[in-house]
């Protein structure tokens, strides 16, 4: 089983204060969500621990994010789950999975000064953003990153090393020289405006996805 399920923010802001969402969320999320300064950033945080409640309820698969615990580089993991959460605007999406490492990126497109991303890129990668008068080949680019580097479980640091190849295939350079191997995959959600990129560890034939309306 491995699936992506979303909702969109703007369904529970306009009429659900952050608070009340909080109170169906275990305490130790309390903390972590008040340090957001923006208000869509926190109703981000929690809606989409309360999507990835929700998803382990319907299945049936007898945990609580309760028990959600930490790397050193920050990405949550959950005993018997692989799970990885994103969000962009008011789109929150969560791709799960019961047998492979997961990582999962949405972005919806703005404008940005690609010269300031440079750093980020292998020099043949640069070469094809710059070449491009639009910003798909980098949202393309950096949405594959990003969703290795959560599958991998490392930060912004390790951008650089990942190698692409061809087919939608990674490699992922670790420390010690360590190499691990991925798959990627370019989906659509909902409006199909956001760039959403899912990266397992297994080459993944059929991906579910669905809407989710959260009962609060």
């Amino acid at each position: 089983m491995t699936a992506i399920y979303y909702t969109y923010s703007s369904e529970y802001s306009d009429r659900i204060p952050l608070d009340k969402l909080l109170e169906k969320l275990p305490s130790i999320f309390h903390e972590r969500a008040k340090r957001y300064q923006k208000k869509e950033d926190a109703y981000n945080f929690v809606l989409g621990r309360l999507l990835l409640q929700k998803v382990i309820n319907a299945r049936q698969l007898g945990m609580n994010i309760a028990s959600m615990y930490y790397n050193e580089e920050g990405k949550p993991f959950l005993d018997g789950l692989f799970f990885s959460i994103s969000h962009s605007q008011n789109l929150i999406a969560c791709a799960v999975s019961l047998t492979t490492p997961i990582g999962l990126d949405v972005e919806y497109p703005r404008l940005i000064e690609k010269r300031h991303f440079r750093s980020y890129f292998s020099d043949t990668e640069w070469s094809q953003i710059v070449a491009d008068d639009t910003l798909h080949t980098f949202y393309a680019y950096w949405t594959q990153k990003e969703a290795i580097l959560k599958a991998g479980g490392v930060g912004l640091d390790y951008l650089l090393n990942i190698t692409i190849q061809d087919r939608g295939e990674a490699i992922l350079k670790k420390k010690g020289g360590v190499e691990e191997y991925y798959y990627t995959n370019y989906l659509e959600l909902g409006d199909n405006k956001a760039y959403v990129c899912l990266c397992t560890e297994e080459d993944v034939n059929e991906i579910g996805i669905g809407k989710v309306d959260i009962e609060v």
